[in-house]
């Protein structure tokens, strides 16, 4: 038996157990029947399937500048903010009063 057939056959046995309890404690329709097991298998076969593939780096359409110094990439310069000096004290100036 390969790996595959016994994978298979765990899926539909899980398949089956599921089923059975949910309808077990549900009361459902003979007719809704088809419906669940489908579901069900194929939310289970889901789960069992290999994962996609990882995406590929996107590669940018301009190549990104090099800063000649350093080497590193470039990266713009923060603004600067302008620092309000402090208020003098009235010691500094005692003819101000």
């Amino acid at each position: 038996m390969s790996e595959e057939a016994g994978s298979e056959n765990h899926v539909v046995e899980l398949t089956t157990s599921l089923v059975c309890a949910y309808v077990a404690r549900n009361a459902i329709d003979v007719s809704a029947l088809p419906e669940i097991i489908s579901s069900v298998y194929g939310a289970l076969t889901a789960l069992n399937a290999p994962p996609a593939p990882a995406a590929e780096k996107p590669i940018p359409a301009v190549p990104i500048k090099k800063n000649r110094d350093t080497g590193r990439d470039h990266q713009p310069r923060r603004w600067q903010t302008l620092q309000v000096a402090e208020a003098p004290s009235q010691a500094a100036w005692p003819h101000a009063r």
